[in-house]
């Protein structure tokens, strides 16, 4: 900020306070209160040093506490009688002006209208030609206001409608794009449903050996709303045959030609190019190392077997015959079934699972002499020896 505008401002700043009628009476009340040392400081004798002026000034303010001296209660007091008194005056003295200057421009008129008609008369054309500017400029500036307001209401609209333009072009965007979408979510159904009519489930059966269920309608529903069939206990909501890789059995009908396939347990099942197919899965593909192990266990142990089993000292003897399946029969009874998690040269873990599924335990076995030697998870000590038939 310029030096200059900064003194414009202490000035205006001034010229308002002065204007104020309590400022005035403040600055009254106080010269009046403090009369002596206000009139001391501009006339002091001229023979008087600085210091003895000082001591009087001092001398003076000792005998009055400062209070009472500047008169600050009085002060504020008085500020307000003097300020009320010349609100009141000044008032009146406004209304009073206003009455007379009515009287002397009616005298006036009259006297002109009396002594000279025509200066009388110019200065009525006058007037009311000034009363006229004066309506007129009211008019003006009412219609202004009104312009100025029709204006903002004006953009106010533009703006609302800008914005509605613009949220009717995105919907109008977004409806577009649902149409396509829905059009070619049609065709696809179309084209679903055509394929359909040329599909369908004859038979399916889910489980292994001897021990399966129907599951024709799951497989039909699965393919007719997914495309693919997940082979596992989850989907059907059953297993058949706990500790078993079952397998899902498919006869199937493709435009009046009959088809037929078979996947495992964990394999997927799709329906791709008017035939259904299978592919692996991590799972499936453990599944059929799994199969590849039983196999050779059945290789290994099908037949008829004595087993003694050896804890703290105490022998006891078990005949038992394993099938090619895996399962575990005592005395011509089906008590466990047998499940190979590693099989190599140099050992056979099995699981012995209870025909509920529960474990019962595992056995490591190595092969010696046409026996099985080993030990089981429950401490016992095992040999498996082999029963020739003669």
């Amino acid at each position: 900020m310029e030096g200059e505008e900064i003194k414009q401002q202490i000035n205006t700043w001034f010229d308002e306070k002065l204007k104020n009628p309590y400022f005035g009476a403040v600055a009254a009340v106080w010269i009046v209160s403090n009369r002596i040392v206000f009139f001391s400081l501009f006339n002091f004798d001229v023979d008087l040093s600085l210091q003895e002026r000082i001591d009087f000034i001092h001398k003076h303010l000792q005998s009055y506490t400062f209070l009472w001296f500047t008169g600050f209660y009085a002060t504020i007091a008085w500020a307000f009688v003097w300020g009320i008194v010349v609100m009141l005056v000044a008032d009146q003295v406004n209304t009073f002006g206003k009455v007379l200057y009515k009287f002397c421009h009616r005298s006036k008129n009259f006297l002109l209208q009396k002594i000279e008609p025509s200066k009388w008369m110019e200065t009525r054309d006058h007037f009311e030609i000034e009363q006229k500017n004066i309506q007129f400029e009211k008019e003006v500036k009412t219609q202004r206001l009104e312009l100025n307001k029709v204006e903002k209401d004006h953009g106010e609209v533009q703006k609302l409608y800008a914005e509605s333009l613009k949220s009717i072009i995105e919907k109008d965007s977004l409806i577009s794009s649902k149409d396509q979408t829905l059009k070619l979510l049609e065709d696809q159904v179309r084209q679903y449903t055509e394929e359909n009519n040329r599909f369908r489930v004859l038979y399916a059966r889910y489980g292994k050996y001897d021990k399966f269920v129907e599951v024709t309608k799951t497989v039909s529903d699965l393919i007719q709303s997914k495309g693919s069939v997940l082979v596992s206990n989850a989907d059907f909501g059953i297993d058949p045959n706990p500790c078993k890789i079952k397998e899902l059995v498919v006869e199937y009908e493709i435009d009046s030609e009959s088809k037929s396939l078979t996947a495992n347990e964990g394999d997927i099942i799709e329906a791709i190019n008017n035939q259904l197919a299978v592919s692996g899965t991590p799972k499936s593909i453990e599944g059929s190392k799994w199969l590849e192990n039983q196999e050779k266990l059945a290789s290994l142990m099908s037949g008829n077997w004595e087993l003694e089993w050896i804890k703290d000292g105490k022998s006891h003897l078990e005949y038992l015959t394993v099938d090619a399946q895996g399962n575990y029969f005592i005395a011509g009874i089906h008590a466990f079934n047998l499940v190979v998690t590693e099989f190599n040269s140099d050992r056979i873990i099995i699981n012995k699972h209870r025909l509920s599924g529960e474990l019962k335990s595992v056995e490591t076995l190595s092969y010696r002499d046409s026996n099985l030697i080993g030990t089981d998870s429950e401490g016992y000590n095992l040999i498996y020896k082999k029963i020739v038939e003669l």
